[in-house]
């Protein structure tokens, strides 16, 4: 199992821009449109966003907050319908 001392600055940044800061962002992009229309957001997530899976713990916490994001996103969107 990969521990923390494993991973870099480098590598967790990579993680977490792709992970959660891309959906960050496109959702901001994104909610205008979304309140018109009333159109959905489709994130991909992962098994590893609940489960703790060998050599991807910092790849779980990401997911683990795009799975907190879309549940936090869907309640401000379902306001603003």
């Amino acid at each position: 199992m990969t521990s923390v001392e494993n991973y870099t600055g480098e590598s967790f940044d990579k993680i977490l821009a792709i992970n959660l800061k891309a959906p960050i962002y496109l959702t901001k992009i994104a909610k205008p449109h979304l309140a018109l229309t009333k159109g959905n957001i489709v994130n991909m997530s992962s098994v590893s966003a609940t489960r703790l899976t060998a050599g991807s713990f910092m790849y779980g916490i990401t997911k683990n907050g795009l799975s907190n994001l879309r549940k936090q996103q869907l309640q401000v969107l379902q306001k603003m319908a």
